[in-house]
């Protein structure tokens, strides 16, 4: 019984504040009680990137990450007095470089002086990874410090970390916070590259940015195994010469190896794509045939991006199989590029092991501005005394700009055009003349009450405060928006639940809160997608058709 008490975690308030001490150090036998508490709380781990600069001939610390923590410091002071703070700093350099900030803050905001001396017995502190021992808060600030330096190279040198204990130091330093853990780093668990020697507190720390920033607790990194084959060592040969990249062997994820997997130039840390190498016996076997489709599918839930190469194929026609692993890299890596820019996150309100927090301008990526037709010259100041043909041209001069609209709005837009507060049922049956002139010409498409014109790429809009009042009603976003919105996130999250479907198309068209009709309206196209076959469901995953 004494054991089974002392096997209970009881600080954590959230689960994924412990999540990678319990796996990684206690070997999953704390018994940690999942949060009851919603993701809107403020509870769990919260990633924050910093574009630092981490001065490694100088100060030997990061200066601007510095300031972003000392920031922080003082907006909790001013926001969250009644919960206690501490930050925890990677380095001697980086809790120094810290603590000047947060003096410097303190100067002038004085209206944040009482929450320093607010908690005599649990006081503010900043400390560094070797004399944070034993202190606990309710919210933890972490600052990794290190990063590319001015020139925007990265050593794999972590102080303390690589050297012995360094483990130990870690699963200290990322278990001082009850109630939240704010991680601000310059580097990626992708910039951190692993080998065979690395020591535990480096790969613990690469896990630990890893499920900070992603939620996802497996790293993948070299092992020390041999190739299987001399095909598997004739690939890597001819992939290194012709390509020149690095590739390494036998990587290790998930509790499975991967035959050979390519380094991304940029993010040592990162394998771009992993190349699955099968020979004879491979086709011959359809136990291991079924065997590998398995493990396929749960490397790429991991988020690999894998290329089967063939053996009978490489060897009968070397250079069309080399040309297929190019595309497929190119490829690997258009969408890894597209991924770094659009991070599948909650709203900024939520503070969870999913949260973000980003800059503005990162949420808008891939979708444009909503754009609104302006003044059309008129042909008669009585819009009723026009012929069908040039109302027509007037609903296609609209559509050059709004494609695709609701009819709603696309009257709307046309009544503006004189002037006019209101309209009736009688002008919107010219509008409807009108595109019916344009449907017999074949220069439209309708659909239901959505009208578009051919031959105008469709693109997702942002719909801000500024935008008309009748573009931002959820029933009047055309339905191909909404797919090409939810096929567009899918293909870059891999693998995401309907909510965070949901929610991300809400973000991407620019709402800053989900309301239930959106989210209904969301949830249709969903089910209509996976009935065309161009997204699957898998126990409540969406993934893009493999088909």
């Amino acid at each position: 019984l004494i054991d089974t008490l002392l096997r209970w975690h009881y600080r954590s308030k959230h689960h994924s504040l412990i999540a990678v001490s319990n796996q990684r150090y206690y070997e999953n036998k704390l018994y940690v009680v999942p949060s009851p508490w919603k993701h809107n709380t403020g509870l769990g781990l919260v990633w924050r990137p910093v574009k630092g600069v981490y001065d490694r001939s100088g100060t030997r610390a990061n200066l601007i990450e510095a300031r972003e923590v000392a920031q922080a410091v003082i907006n909790h002071a001013l926001n969250h007095p009644d919960q206690t703070l501490g930050v925890a700093a990677f380095s001697i350099a980086q809790q120094k470089a810290i603590l000047d900030e947060v003096e410097r803050l303190r100067r002038i905001t004085p209206k944040s002086d009482s929450f320093f001396s607010k908690f005599p017995h649990e006081g503010f502190f900043v400390k560094n990874l070797e004399n944070v021992q034993g202190d606990e808060r309710d919210v933890i600030f972490l600052s990794v410090g290190y990063g590319r330096d001015i020139q925007g190279k990265l050593i794999m040198n972590f102080g303390p970390l690589g050297r012995q204990g360094g483990e130990r130091r870690l699963n200290v330093l990322i278990s001082r916070a009850r109630k939240r853990c704010e991680v601000f780093s310059s580097i990626t668990d992708q910039d951190i590259e692993l080998s065979p020697t690395s020591g535990d507190g480096v790969a613990g720390l690469k896990q630990f940015l890893q499920y900070t920033r992603t939620g996802k607790m497996e790293v993948a990194q070299q092992s020390t195994r041999s190739m299987d084959s001399p095909f598997e060592e004739a690939v890597k040969t001819a992939i290194e010469l012709r390509f020149g990249w690095e590739v390494h062997t036998q990587v290790g994820m998930a509790g499975f190896f991967i035959d050979l997997a390519v380094v991304d130039p940029e993010r040592k840390g990162r394998y771009i794509l992993g190349i699955e190498c099968d020979g004879v016996a491979y086709h011959s076997s359809p136990s291991a045939r079924e065997r590998d489709r398995l493990r396929q599918s749960i490397l790429e839930s991991q988020g690999w991006i894998i290329h089967r190469l063939w053996g009978i194929d490489f060897f009968r026609k070397k250079e069309q199989e080399l040309d297929k692993i190019k595309a497929a890299y190119d490829d690997a890596l258009a969408l890894l590029t597209e991924s770094d820019r659009i991070a599948l996150v909650k709203p900024e309100e939520e503070k969870n092991v999913f949260h973000v927090i980003r800059e503005a301008e990162e949420k808008t990526f891939f979708a444009i501005p909503y754009e609104v037709t302006q003044q059309i010259p008129l042909p008669n100041l009585d819009p009723y005394a026009l012929y069908p043909a040039q109302v027509a041209n007037l609903v296609h001069e609209i559509l050059k700009v709004e494609s695709p609209m609701h009819l709603d709005e696309l009257t709307t837009r046309m009544r503006e055009q004189w002037g006019w507060n209101r309209a009736g049922s009688k002008f919107r049956d010219l509008v409807v003349q009108g595109i019916k002139v344009l449907l017999k010409d074949q220069v439209v498409i309708q659909d239901g009450q959505y009208v578009t014109l051919k031959n105008v790429p469709l693109n997702v809009r942002i719909r801000d405060e500024n935008s008309p009042l009748g573009t931002r009603k959820p029933v009047n976003i055309p339905p191909a928006e909404i797919d090409l919105a939810l096929t567009h996130i899918t293909g870059l999250a891999r693998f995401l639940t309907r909510e965070e479907a949901t929610k991300e198309v809400s973000i991407m068209i620019g709402f800053k809160a989900l309301s239930a009709e959106f989210r209904t309206i969301i949830n249709l196209r969903i089910d209509s997608l996976i009935q065309r076959g161009e997204l699957q469901q898998d126990d409540d995953k969406l993934s893009l058709s493999k088909s």
